[in-house]
C-alpha cells in the first residue's frame, strides 16, 4: 500500500468524519479547499465526487434519500448543462466562493455562489453551499431546502458618495485583505480592496503600485493562448446494481484488503477488476473509488505507447555446411578443450606497498648532519626557535581570531542600529519658529513658566525678536505675582525624590523655577522627574501624558537634540505590536 506521508490527512480525515455525520456541505468545502493547493490529490477529488453522487441522488427518483412530495422536475434535473468555458467559470466561481466563506466573509462567498446558480441553475454542491451560508447569517430558506430565488429588485438609487475614512488602521486592513485575496487567485476582489484605498487617499503609494501590478499581469493573462487539448473524459462509474443480502461488510473489507495489496503489487488488471466489484455492492465507498481511479491511472500510463527506436534487422542465417558422413572412417570425438584462468589470475601480483620507517630515517639523517651541528648548543638553539615560531604562530592566530570578532561585533551593532537610526530621522529634529510663537502665547495665561522657556528659545534663535522679548517679560511678572517665599528648597525637593513622592517633588521644583528660573540644577531635577514620569505613562500605554511630559523637558533644553528624538522614538514604540512595546519602553530613559 502507499505510505508516503501526506500533510493533508488530518483535514482528510475530518472531512470524512462530517461526511459520515451528514454535514456534506462542510466536508466538500475542506476537499475543495485541499484541491485548491494540490489540483492533483485523488483522495479529495474522490471526496468530492462522494459529493456530487450524494447530491445527484438526491435530486432523483431512486436516490438515497426518498424523493420529495413534489413530482414535478425539479429545475436542477430539466437544466442543460453548461458549455465547457461556462463549466470553468462555475468551477472557478465556486473555488473563490469556498476560500470566502473559510475566511468568515459568508456575504461575498454567497455572491459567488449565486453566480454559479445563475450560470448552472441544476448546480447541486452550490446550493448546498447557498443553504450553508444563508444558515450562517441568518437569512430564511423554503421548506424543501433549497433557497428561494430573489425577488426582482427595482434600480436601486445612486448611492451617496462614501464618507473617507482616513484611518490608518482600516487602509492598512484593506490593504492586507487585498495582498491575501490575490495570493489566493483572486485579482477582480483584491483590486476593488486597492481601489477602496486609493479612494480614502489616493496618495497611496503602496495601493498604487499593487492595483498596476495586478491590472498588468491581468491583461498578459488575457492575451489568447493555444487552446489546450481536453481530457479525455473520465470513465463512467458503474451503475450501482440492488444490494445482495447474502454479502456481509467483512467480505467487503476483504475484497478491499485483497484490491489494495494487489494495487501495492502493480497487478493493476486484478485490483480494479476487485475495486469494481466492490463498487457494484457500495457505490460509496471511498477506499475502493478511490484505488479504482489509482489503477486506472496507472494502467492507462502503462499503455501509453512507448517510443523505441527501429533497429536494424539481422543478417539471415548462414545456410550449415552439410557434413559428409563415410561409413567406412568413424568420427573421431570431440577434443575437450582445457578451462583457461581468468586473465586477473594470469596477472602478477603488485609488490606490496610499505610505508616510511622511522628509525632508519632518523639514523640516515644523523649520518648527514654534520658533527658540528650536533653539539648540544646548537641544538638547544633549535629548539629555542622552534619554540618561539610555535609562540609567534600561536600569538598570530589569537590576534586574527580577536580582529575577526571585533569586527563581527562592529558589523552586528551597526546592522541592529541602522533600523532605530532610520526610524528615528535625527535629521528633521529642528523647532518651526512659528509653532514655539503659538505655543509661547498659549502658555502665558496659565503657565508662565513654560512661556518663559519658549520665548526664550525664540529670542536664542532671533536675538532681535521684539514680540519674544515682550512674551519673556510679561511671564516673568506673572510668574513673581504666582511665586511666593517660603514655598521649599532644593534640599526639600531632592529629599522628596529620593523618598520616592514624584508628584510632590515635581510640584515644589515647578514653583522653585517660578523663582528662578534660570537655575541649572533645579532645570536638571525638572528634566529627571519628567522623564522619569513619561517613561511611567508609557508603560501604562498613556501615550498623550508620556509625550506631553516629554516635550516639557525639550522646553527647558531646546538645543538638546536628544529629547526630540526621544519624542521620535515614543511614537514609533506607539505604533509597534502589543508584545513588543514593554521591551522598548526603556529606551526613553
Amino acid at each position: 500500500m502507499n505510505t508516503h506521508f501526506d500533510p493533508y490527512e488530518s483535514y482528510l480525515l475530518k472531512a470524512d468524519a462530517l461526511f459520515k455525520g451528514g454535514d456534506v456541505v462542510q466536508a466538500g468545502q475542506i476537499w475543495q479547499a485541499i484541491l485548491k493547493k494540490n489540483p492533483d490529490h485523488s483522495e479529495a477529488r474522490a471526496g468530492l465526487y462522494k459529493v456530487k453522487l450524494h447530491f445527484d441522488a438526491r435530486s432523483t427518483q431512486g436516490g438515497l434519500v426518498p424523493p420529495p412530495d413534489d413530482l414535478s422536475p425539479s429545475p436542477a434535473a430539466s437544466a442543460p448543462a453548461p458549455e465547457p468555458s461556462v463549466q470553468e467559470e462555475v468551477e472557478r466561481l465556486l473555488r473563490d466562493g469556498c476560500m470566502l466563506f473559510d475566511m468568515g466573509q459568508s456575504e461575498d462567498a454567497l455572491r459567488k455562489w449565486e453566480k454559479v446558480v445563475e450560470l448552472d441553475p441544476g448546480h447541486a454542491l452550490a446550493h448546498g453551499y447557498m443553504r450553508d451560508a444563508r444558515r450562517d447569517l441568518g437569512l430564511a430558506t423554503s421548506a424543501d431546502g433549497k433557497v428561494p430565488a430573489p425577488p426582482p429588485a427595482p434600480a436601486p438609487p445612486p448611492a451617496p458618495p462614501p464618507i473617507p475614512d482616513r484611518s490608518d488602521e482600516s487602509l492598512e486592513r484593506l490593504l492586507r485583505e487585498g495582498a491575501q485575496l490575490y495570493d489566493m487567485g483572486m485579482p477582480l476582489e483584491a483590486e476593488a480592496k486597492w481601489q477602496a484605498v486609493l479612494d480614502q487617499r489616493p496618495d497611496h503609494r503602496a495601493a498604487r503600485e499593487y492595483l498596476a501590478m495586478s491590472q498588468r499581469e491581468r491583461q498578459q493573462a488575457a492575451t489568447p493562448k493555444p487552446a489546450p487539448q481536453p481530457p479525455p473524459p473520465p470513465a463512467p462509474a458503474p451503475p450501482p446494481p440492488p444490494a445482495s443480502t447474502g454479502e456481509r461488510a467483512p467480505s467487503l473489507e476483504a475484497r478491499l484488503q485483497k484490491a489494495e495489496e494487489l494495487l501495492s503489487r502493480h497487478q493493476l488488471e486484478e485490483a480494479a477488476y476487485l475495486f469494481q466489484q466492490v463498487l457494484t455492492t457500495s457505490p460509496h465507498n471511498l477506499r475502493a473509488l478511490q484505488g479504482f481511479r489509482q489503477a486506472q491511472t496507472e494502467l492507462a500510463a502503462r499503455q501509453a505507447p512507448l517510443l523505441i527506436p527501429k533497429a536494424d534487422p539481422p543478417p539471415p542465417p548462414k545456410a550449415p555446411k552439410p557434413i559428409l558422413l563415410t561409413p567406412s572412417k568413424p568420427l573421431p570425438p570431440p577434443e575437450e578443450e582445457g578451462v583457461q584462468p581468468p586473465i586477473a589470475l594470469q596477472e602478477p601480483a603488485a609488490p606490496v606497498r610499505k610505508g616510511l620507517d622511522l628509525p632508519d630515517l632518523l639514523r640516515q639523517m644523523e649520518k648527514e648532519v654534520p658533527s658540528r651541528f650536533k653539539s648540544p648548543k646548537i641544538l638547544g638553539l633549535l629548539a629555542l626557535a622552534l619554540v618561539v615560531i610555535y609562540g609567534s604562530f600561536l600569538g598570530f592566530r589569537a590576534y586574527r581570531k580577536d580582529v575577526r570578532l571585533r569586527e563581527a561585533v562592529r558589523l552586528f551593532r551597526t546592522a541592529s542600529e541602522a533600523p532605530v537610526s532610520r526610524s528615528l530621522d535625527i535629521a528633521k529634529l529642528t523647532e518651526d519658529p512659528a509653532v514655539i510663537r503659538k505655543e509661547a502665547e498659549s502658555f502665558l495665561s496659565d503657565q508662565p513658566l513654560w512661556a518663559y522657556y519658549r520665548a526664550q528659545e525664540l529670542i536664542r534663535q532671533n536675538p532681535l525678536d521684539g514680540p519674544a522679548a515682550q512674551i519673556m517679560g510679561q511671564a516673568s511678572l506673572a510668574m513673581a505675582r504666582v511665586a511666593g517665599a517660603g514655598q521649599g528648597s532644593k534640599a526639600e525637593a531632592l529629599r522628596l525624590a529620593a523618598q520616592g513622592n514624584l508628584d510632590g517633588a515635581q510640584a515644589m521644583t515647578f514653583h522653585l523655577l517660578e523663582l528662578q528660573p534660570d537655575d541649572p540644577e533645579m532645570r536638571a531635577l525638572a528634566a529627571r522627574l519628567m522623564l522619569s514620569f513619561a517613561e511611567a505613562y508609557a508603560r501604562k500605554e498613556r501615550w498623550d501624558d508620556a509625550e506631553d511630559q516629554l516635550k516639557r523637558v525639550q522646553m527647558l533644553y531646546p538645543t538638546d537634540k536628544a529629547w526630540a528624538a526621544r519624542l521620535k522614538l515614543l511614537k514609533h514604540i506607539r505604533t509597534m505590536r502589543d508584545q513588543d512595546r514593554q521591551a522598548w519602553v526603556p529606551l526613553l530613559g
